[in-house]
This record gives structure tokens, C-alpha cells and sequence, in this order.
């Protein structure tokens, strides 16, 4: 996006914490296996202090072994991250804020770097970056601005990486650009230290330029490169990033807020000759994890190198689901990029390396809200029907489960129709979820999962769903690397069905015990099977009460046990010493709880009660897991162990 339109960042917020640690992971399978910490997509980011990251159209600066992530906080992203229900179009100017990491994952807050005390009121501030100058001394920050000082690029020096930045001047035109400015930015900075602008032009967007700054101080941008031009609609999103000597200009379609396929050219020297444009492998069916490009993240370790995708997500401008900044693994096969769309994913700085996450959904475009349009053939989803000249699939906008739009089956007259996705996967144990609503009535309608080496399992849904709920089909058990989901209906005139929010997520392998520091026994489920009954404890042992699995939920977890199938529930109780319940799969707070770190251990917090897992201090075989307000007790510590 760009100062042209009416668009503006997000607000991020980075994950509360790392939601398994590095001990729990070295107890899993190699499939889950890693010693890096935890990207968890699809939620609102937050930082080190448990506060929202606000952060959108920015840079990533790398100084030793210190990253500096800056982006711009926008009025509009604080509302929507406060009632995601609809989207507004506030992209007024709150500042340009830092945060700090060495691992990229856990962010520090740092401050708001840039303010409108400092550069005046403001149409449009974003798409910027930051660099050292090596001759002044100077951080340079440099930002698309509209206001009080002009139209142009806006330039800010800092003699710190964490400011604060002091206005300088605003530059008008770019040489050698049609007209004069660009449209979408980012800063590209090379191996030998250089920055360069990388940028299509404003008011048609169909010529992509590179640009150095001004080497003696970086407080100007130079003339420009005309390195392509598309013949095939505008281009927004531009950013670049460098593999094996090898430059990749990168870019979405030209759909302002809304999700994209990426694009890419490639060449060897900076300033081309440049390739033929290709849509970047793996980018296609949930169109770059309904995200836009937004800056690439080079990470170099011991033991191997990639490119993070980070993508911005509009979600308060496009409505367009939850989370800010939608961050992916790029690899290589050659030259030629490969995107991988996962909504968690591990990744290790140090080593250079990443894997999938545990807890990945495997679904592409899980909430349809790639297309952004009204579709009847949705992004990454098949369709079936049995009517010549009509189609009954398709997509409806309103009234989601969240974001904007949800999966629709319906017609005026007797219809079949399925919408399903084929998908290539590990081999294990998985659950199938979905949100559904349903008029009811039909002859069938259901949740269905085949083709994964064992019987087809399915869920009805032709009675009447008034309110948004989940279902489930557990116990998925795949054996030939493939599984087929989707929806079916069979219905009269009229019947409808809608479904949201779909995760398949492998529950297999990561079954995990919590023993308490101080009482040294294990959460117990007790073999209890009825809703309400206490959850206990009891001295380590291999039966599956013992044995727990997490499940995200957000930015929160759900723990359920391996025998009695229910969930660790904090069951509306908030009085200390009040005992922890179970409770079968809902949707309600009490089975969701905040994984926080405390040193080696961990500390849960039920996001209904406010209550924290203890230990009671009791030592005795069957005594119930209680609850207590937070404190650095022992007893609320917990050492996640394999099974």
C-alpha cells in the first residue's frame, strides 16, 4: 500500500510467549522436532511485556547480533485489535515505533521513535526503512509522507538505533520516474553495506525502479533504474531480497488491501537485466497466507540460510481476518523461491534453520478470506455440483465466524454440491475442526474427511445452526500421506449451509506431562469422563492420564488429555484453592489458557478465571490440581517432560 490510497498498517502484536519450549520439542518426533522458538500466524502478535505489537509497512535492521524491527502504529489497527468485527479506515498517523530481538521471534518494545510532534500532521506516513550511514554516523530513516512538510519521502536522522529521530527535510520527485515519486516503497540494503529504494511509480504502479541513496550521507534518494515494466495490471508491495547472489524483486497485484498472489523477477546484477515475472511457487492458494508482500528477512545461521516472507496482513482496513504480520519460511530449489504457507512454523536464528510447528494447520486458506471478492471457486478449495449452468458453492460476506467471509452452499432449487481440498501430508494421528451454521432440513449435510488410507469420517450438519459451532472429527489416521476435507450438501430449495475457520492440525507424537516443581507429581486426568469432574495429580507413570496435548487457540492454548479426552478447564472459578476441572471440547475461556515462561518452567493462566495451575503444595497421590492467583511460587511451576 502506499500514501496514494487510503491505506495504512496494522497494528501486530507478538505472541504473548513461545508457546512450546525448546525441551518440549526435543521430546517429539522429527517431524516437530527443533530448538528454536515458535511463529504462531494467524493471532495478534505481542511483546516481551505482553503488549500488542503495533508495527506495519516497516524494515527489519540487523546491528550485530541485534535486530531492530520499525513500522508504523496507525490509530485504525488499536481499534480493530480491540473488536475485530469489521474493518474501519483509519489510517491516521500514531507513530513509527522499534523493537528489538536476537532471535526474531521475541520482541522488545523499544519506543515510539517518530511522532507527529516531530513532522507535523500527516494524510499518510508508511513504507519505510532505516540505515547507518557509515560516513555521519547518522541512523537515516526514510518514509512515504503526505502533511505539513510535504509530499514526498520524508528523511529523520538518529545518532541511535532507537532514536529518537529528528526531522530533516521531505524530497518531492525522483529522478528518472514516471511521475516523479514512487508508489509503493521498501529500503533494500546489500551485502556490501549499500541501501538502495526499491519502488514502482505512483498513479499506475507498472514501472518498478531501483534507486541508491546518496552515498556521503543516505539523505537522498538518487536516480532512478527502470528495471521492468508490467504489461499485466499495476504492482504494488515491492520489496527485494538477495539469495546466493542472486536478486529478487518481489511484488503483489494491484488490490490495495487485500491479500495477493507474489511475484517475482530475478537477475544477477541489481539493476538487471532482470527475468520474466513468474507468481512465486506455493503463493497460489491462499494467496501468500492471505498477505501482501511486506518485507523479506534475510537469516544466515551455522548451519543454513532462508528468507523470511513478512507479510503484511490489512486486517483492520480489509477485514480480512486476525493478525497483522503473517511471517514464512522462503527456500530454494535452485534459483527459483519456494513459499511455505504454514500458520506455525519453529525457527532457530542461530542455526539458520526452521521447521514446522506442531501445531500447523494444514489447511490452505482455512477461513476463505483470500479472495476478497464474492467467488464461487474459492482459493485452494475444490467444488462438485450435480446442476448444469448453476453452482451452489461458493463464498458469503457478512456475519462470519471471523473476518469477513465464510464458506456458502446454497440454491433456490434442489441442489448436491461439496467443496473440498486435497492436501499432502505427514503421516500421523489428526483432528479435523471447523465453525458451521446450518438452516437445517437437508438430506444430508455434512463435514467429511477420506481419502487418507482409512475409512471416510464425517460430521452431520443438517439440523438447524442458528449461532456459529464448532465441530470436530478426531482420531484421523493417516496413512498414505493424503487426506481429502470438505463440506457436502445435499439440499432442497433454499437449504444452506456455512462453514469457517477449518484446521486439521496432527495430534500424534506430541502427547507431553506437566510435573509440578514443588509436589514433584504429574497433572492426572484421573480417567475421570464426566464434565465438571476435578483434574488431579499423581507420582509419574506410562498410562495416558498422564499424557496431555496442546491446542492452539490463538494466541492461547487448550490442553486435553490423552484417555479421558476432555480439557483442563478452569470452570468459572475464581476463588484460590478452587480445584481445576475438565470439561469436553468448548469454546468458551476456561478451556483456554495463557503458556507463560517462568525460567526453565512454565506457568499457565486461565484466560476465564485469571487463575493460575497449582500444585497446592499436596503430595499425595489423586489430591486435586487447584488453582491460585499469581505468585513466584513453585507450585504454579511446571516442567513440560515426554511421555
Amino acid at each position: 500500500m502506499s500514501m496514494r490510497k487510503a491505506r495504512s498498517p496494522l497494528y501486530v502484536l507478538l505472541l504473548s510467549v513461545a508457546l512450546v519450549l525448546s525441551l518440549f520439542f526435543s521430546q517429539l518426533p522429527n517431524v516437530y522436532a527443533s530448538s528454536g522458538e515458535v511463529i504462531q500466524n494467524d493471532v495478534f502478535w505481542k511483546d516481551t511485556s505482553d503488549n500488542p505489537i503495533y508495527s506495519q509497512g516497516g524494515h527489519v535492521l540487523k546491528e550485530g547480533n541485534t535486530y531492530y524491527w520499525y513500522g508504523v502504529k496507525y490509530n485504525g489497527a488499536v481499534t480493530y485489535y480491540n473488536n475485530p468485527s469489521g474493518k474501519n479506515s483509519d489510517s491516521s498517523f500514531n507513530a513509527v515505533t522499534c523493537y528489538s530481538s536476537t532471535d526474531l521471534v521475541n520482541w522488545t518494545f523499544q519506543g515510539n521513535v517518530l511522532t507527529s510532534a516531530e513532522i507535523g500532521n500527516s494524510n499518510w506516513v508508511g513504507r519505510l526503512g532505516v540505515v547507518k550511514n557509515p560516513n555521519t554516523g547518522k541512523y537515516v530513516l526514510l518514509t512515504q509522507y503526505v502533511g505539513d512538510k510535504g509530499d514526498g519521502i520524508l528523511f529523520a536522522t538518529s545518532s541511535t538505533p532507537t532514536g529518537t529521530f529528528t526531522y530533516h527535510h521531505v524530497q518531492s520527485t525522483i529522478a528518472n520516474v514516471v511521475n516523479d515519486m514512487s508508489g509503493d516503497q521498501t529500503l533494500f540494503i546489500d551485502d556490501d553495506g549499500k541501501p538502495y529504494l526499491i519502488f514502482d511509480n505512483t498513479s499506475g504502479r507498472t514501472h518498478m525502479y531501483v534507486s541508491p541513496l546518496r552515498s556521503s550521507d543516505y539523505l537522498n534518494v538518487e536516480p532512478a533504474t527502470n528495471i521492468y515494466n508490467s504489461t499485466s495490471g499495476g504492482r504494488e508491495g515491492t520489496v527485494m531480497f538477495k539469495y546466493n547472489g542472486r536478486y529478487y524483486f518481489c511484488t503483489s497485484d494491484l488490490h490495495g488491501w487485500n491479500a495477493s498472489h507474489t511475484y517475482y523477477i530475478s537477475a544477477t546484477n541489481i539493476f538487471g537485466p532482470y527475468s520474466s515475472e513468474s507468481v512465486m511457487e506455493g503463493s497460489d492458494n491462499d494467496f501468500s497466507h492471505v498477505s501482501q508482500t511486506g518485507m523479506m528477512i534475510p537469516v544466515n545461521g551455522s548451519s543454513g540460510s532462508f528468507i523470511i516472507f513478512a507479510g503484511d496482513r490489512w486486517s483492520d482496513f480489509a477485514g480480512n481476518g486476525l493478525g497483522y504480520n503473517q511471517w514464512v519460511p522462503i527456500t530454494f530449489n535452485g534459483s527459483t523461491p519456494v513459499f511455505h504457507s504454514l500458520s506455525q512454523w519453529n525457527l532457530d536464528e542461530d542455526a539458520g534453520t526452521w521447521s514446522v510447528g506442531a501445531g500447523n494447520n494444514y489447511i490452505l486458506n482455512p477461513s476463505v478470506e483470500a479472495d476478497r471478492v464474492s467467488q464461487t471457486q474459492l482459493t485452494g478449495w475444490q467444488n462438485w455440483t450435480n446442476l448444469s449452468g448453476a453452482n451452489p458453492n461458493g463464498n458469503v460476506s457478512g456475519g462470519a465466524h471471523t473476518g469477513r467471509w465464510s464458506m456458502n452452499q446454497w440454491y433456490s432449487s434442489a441442489y448436491a454440491a461439496s467443496m473440498f481440498q486435497n492436501i499432502t501430508l505427514p503421516n500421523g494421528t489428526y483432528t479435523l475442526k471447523a465453525w458451521v451454521k446450518s438452516s437445517g432440513g437437508q438430506n444430508a449435510a455434512r463435514i467429511f474427511v477420506k481419502n487418507f488410507g482409512g475409512t471416510e469420517k464425517t460430521h452431520s450438519i443438517n439440523t438447524s445452526m442458528n449461532n456459529w459451532t464448532e465441530i470436530s472429527i478426531s482420531n484421523i489416521e493417516v496413512t498414505n500421506g493424503n487426506i481429502q476435507v470438505g463440506v457436502l450438501s445435499d439440499g432442497n430449495a433454499n437449504n444452506w449451509v456455512r462453514v469457517d475457520d477449518w484446521s486439521l492440525v496432527r495430534v500424534d507424537g506430541n502427547y507431553i506431562k506437566f510435573k509440578n516443581r514443588a509436589t514433584g507429581l504429574n497433572i492426572d486426568g484421573m480417567g475421570r469422563t464426566s464434565n465438571g469432574s476435578n483434574a488431579g495429580q499423581w507420582s509419574n507413570g506410562s498410562n495416558g492420564n498422564q499424557q496431555w496435548v496442546i491446542e492452539y487457540a490463538g494466541s492461547y492454548v487448550k490442553i486435553r488429555n490423552r484417555d479421558t479426552g476432555l480439557y483442563l478447564d478452569g470452570m468459572g472459578r475464581t476463588t484460590n484453592g478452587s480445584a481445576a476441572g475438565q470439561w469436553s471440547d468448548g469454546a468458551n475461556s476456561n478451556q483456554q489458557w495463557i503458556q507463560e515462561s517462568a525460567g526453565s518452567y512454565v506457568k499457565f493462566k486461565n484466560r476465564g478465571t485469571g487463575l493460575y495451575l497449582d500444585g497446592m503444595g499436596r503430595t499425595t497421590n489423586g489430591s486435586d490440581l487447584g488453582q491460585w492467583s499469581s505468585s513466584s511460587s513453585n507450585n504454579q511451576q511446571w516442567q513440560i517432560v515426554g511421555p
